[in-house]
């Protein structure tokens, strides 16, 4: 299916592991609760698209655009994403254990899992995931969980920081937003 055009098509609720998605145009594609694991999705145009509860674990997506995109409880866990392009996604309560994130774009995202959420679904999760160079001006980190995180090179000008567990695993309980927080 690389190349192809399914952009503002419903795909819901499919079971799709190991599907070639490469080069392929899912601008405002539904994916909720899809199961996408070890989709290859390199270069992939997505943005705007719903991947809510969705499972992408073990995506290949580099290069990939999934700007704008509802990502909210989705698994993301060991995904390799370099250089893709996330800003503004939603990512609350999501997980990224082990992801790759190098290079990537996560300008104004929303990684946050607020305190009153906690009750409804887990904090963002990130062990061991790779920021390198990774651009989260401007995200929404609250509640995140950075834990060990690889962080040389990011940016996080302007991102939110309040009930964050910073990569050494100190917490950042107030609101701050300035570069020298975590």
């Amino acid at each position: 299916m690389h190349n192809c055009d399914l952009s503002h098509q419903v795909l819901a609720h499919q079971i799709l592991p190991d599907i070639n998605f490469a080069n392929a145009n899912l601008t405002g594609t539904d994916f909720r609760d899809d199961n996408l694991r070890r989709a290859d999705m390199t270069r992939v145009k997505a943005s705007g698209g719903l991947f809510d509860r969705a499972k992408l674990r073990s995506v290949y997506a580099p290069f990939g655009d999934f700007s704008h995109a509802t990502m909210t409880e989705t698994n993301l866990d060991f995904s390799e994403m370099t250089d893709a392009k996330l800003d503004g996604v939603d990512l609350r309560r999501g997980t990224l254990h082990g992801a790759n994130l190098r290079g990537a774009s996560l300008r104004g995202a929303n990684l946050s899992s607020r305190i009153t959420e906690r009750a409804q679904g887990t904090p963002l999760v990130t062990d061991r995931v790779d920021l390198t160079d990774t651009n989260l001006e401007v995200a929404d980190l609250t509640g995140a969980d950075l834990t060990g995180a690889l962080t040389t090179g990011w940016n996080i000008l302007n991102a939110r920081f309040d009930h964050t567990t910073c990569p050494d695993g100190t917490v950042v309980t107030k609101g701050a937003t300035t570069p020298g927080t975590c």
